[in-house]
């Protein structure tokens, strides 16, 4: 029995490497990898180059988004625990009650889904920079910081 030849579309919405639950064996993983090289054709090398370069942009808009994130986080937690620096009662009510959200292992999005699953923890992030926008632009000149980091 041959083995049909799969399209690039196949393998990629396939397992593009035969792994074993518990699969730890580097040799095996090198010797599958260097068969599947041999059965490079044309058409996978075209789709390297039609699709690499936008996933990694995909990707990196991804990973940009969580990083300014967790800046805008780390924002939030300096500005309130800051001993040189003084807030309100009700900035740090709001800061503290997006934090604990931030926290809960328990929200809309749970956080184990991918990227997708801060969604909703940046949601919250973002609607308090919107809210204490005058406090946090004071933090940020206070600390000298640049302000394009956090918005």
């Amino acid at each position: 029995m041959t083995k049909e030849k799969k399209t690039p579309r196949e393998i990629a919405e396939g397992e593009i490497i035969d792994v074993e639950p518990g699969y730890e064996d580097k040799k095996r993983l090198e010797e599958n990898l260097k068969r599947r090289a041999q059965e490079i054709r044309d058409e996978d090398i075209e789709m390297v180059r039609e699709e690499t370069l936008n996933k990694a942009d995909t990707i990196s808009g991804k990973v940009n988004f969580v990083v300014k994130m967790l800046r805008r986080v780390r924002l939030l937690y300096e500005m309130v625990f800051d001993r040189g620096y003084r807030v309100g009662w009700t900035t740090t009510a709001i800061v503290v009650a997006a934090l604990l959200y931030f926290i809960s292992p328990v929200d809309l999005l749970p956080d184990f889904i991918p990227f997708v699953g801060y969604i909703d923890d940046a949601f919250v992030i973002g609607t308090v920079l919107g809210a204490i926008d005058k406090e946090i632009k004071n933090y940020v000149s206070y600390r000298g910081l640049r302000e394009e980091l956090y918005y």
